[in-house]
């Protein structure tokens, strides 16, 4: 599980997130989340009905928002690498349907996408942390 972990996230927020930063924060957030997402949906319907494909996806969109605004306010992968390890192993810790399955389920459906824009929601955070350059007025003399 941590090799496809590594695997996903450097080539995600590494790679990917490189080429798309240029473009914009929003915009490099939500491809990534979108195209890990169909990843999950693709793995996922190889070995089981499309159901829990389409709930593999949406999971993994969500978290891809949070793993994208902490590999953005960190400025490293290896953060979103222990974050999404420690989440997958909570997943195959506990069986579908027990309460804290359920509540991790949750936490990484709604929580995740609030706290991923709630990282990037202002101007400054997705223009990347610059400035805009400041008017000066000068006072007549």
């Amino acid at each position: 599980m941590l090799v496809a972990v590594v695997a996903e996230e450097a080539l995600y927020r590494g790679v990917a997130w490189r080429v798309l930063s240029s473009t914009g924060l929003l915009r490099a957030a939500v491809v990534t989340a979108l195209l890990s997402g169909v990843l999950r949906f693709g793995g996922t319907l190889l070995s089981g009905p499309w159901p829990e494909a389409t709930q593999a996806a949406v999971l993994a969109i969500c978290g891809g928002f949070t793993y994208a605004a902490l590999r953005w306010r960190t400025d490293s992968i290896w953060p979103v690498v222990l974050l999404h390890s420690a989440l997958g192993c909570a997943y195959a810790l506990y069986s579908p349907g027990a309460l804290l399955f359920l509540a991790v389920l949750l936490l990484g459906t709604f929580g995740f996408v609030l706290y991923g824009l709630f990282l990037l929601r202002n101007a400054l955070a997705r223009m990347g942390g610059v400035q805009p350059p400041q008017e000066t007025t000068r006072e007549p003399s």
